[in-house]
């Protein structure tokens, strides 16, 4: 592959020049454009499925950055999430939001979330998705919705998997507006026995915990899955239309 080649003729190129440290120091071989150059090359290389990866771990690095601001200026949503081994289920109960914006001219919304599990590839059943009912006319709703979505053991203790919820207002005429998302890595979701083990002192309990919802920084890792997305590269295309389509519509998916 042409920028494998690439890459390693620039690693090679500066391991010629520094001639085992009687040429050229480090800081005069390794310029901000040469790193650049070096970075860009690497995330190039990747497989889509390494990148689709990358992105993931972008996602958990914005939320961990919206869980860390003291403004949550898209809200936030309550639920509580459990793993049953048993039946391969993961269980989410998403609670109620708080604090939703104000996407009607009422000063109100009509907001739901949808839920999905990513990257699809990873998982029996692809990206499957549930959706809350719509709860009209308030940016504090209560949905105290159950979901149970399909997921292997060894899926859940794969780094990366993730469970992402998307929060929208539904319009009866035209698109629905997209409000923020949230995600829960799989491997943070505690194993839980079945479901009247939680009525056990004693037993594994679900996670419970608010998240504020955040829009997405598209990240190298995203252009680039997105311009593998235009040559139809399957796993680019799965990954990016849950993505785009259901979480973050001004993603870009237009050729550049």
């Amino acid at each position: 592959h042409i920028l494998q080649i690439l890459h390693t003729a620039a690693l090679n190129l500066r391991d010629f020049f520094s001639a085992d440290g009687d040429g050229l120091t480090g800081t005069e071989l390794e310029s901000d454009q040469y790193k650049s150059l070096v970075k860009e090359l690497d995330l190039l290389c990747l497989s889509t499925r390494e990148l689709v990866h990358r992105c993931c771990a972008d996602l958990a690095e914005q939320q961990a950055k919206a869980v860390g601001s003291p403004e949550h200026k898209y809200g936030e949503l309550t639920l509580s999430v459990g793993y049953v081994k048993e039946t391969s289920n993961i269980e989410v109960t998403i609670f109620q939001g708080r604090n939703l914006p104000a996407l009607d001219k009422s000063g109100l919304s009509d907001p739901y979330v949808e839920l999905a599990l990513l990257p699809g590839f990873h998982f029996q059943n692809g990206s499957k998705k549930a959706k809350t009912p719509v709860q009209h006319k308030t940016l504090n709703p209560t949905f105290n919705y159950e979901a149970v979505l399909s997921a292997s053991q060894e899926s859940m203790e794969v780094k990366g998997t993730i469970v992402v919820l998307g929060a929208y207002d539904h319009d009866i005429l035209g698109k629905n507006d997209f409000m923020g998302i949230c995600m829960v890595p799989c491997n943070d979701i505690p194993q839980i026995s079945n479901r009247s083990s939680l009525l056990d002192a004693n037993s594994p309990k679900r996670r419970n915990v608010t998240l504020p919802l955040f829009h997405i920084e598209e990240s190298k890792a995203l252009q680039e899955l997105a311009l593998r997305h235009q040559f139809s590269d399957q796993e680019a295309v799965e990954f990016l239309n849950v993505l785009s389509k259901n979480y973050q519509r001004r993603l870009s998916l237009k050729k550049r």
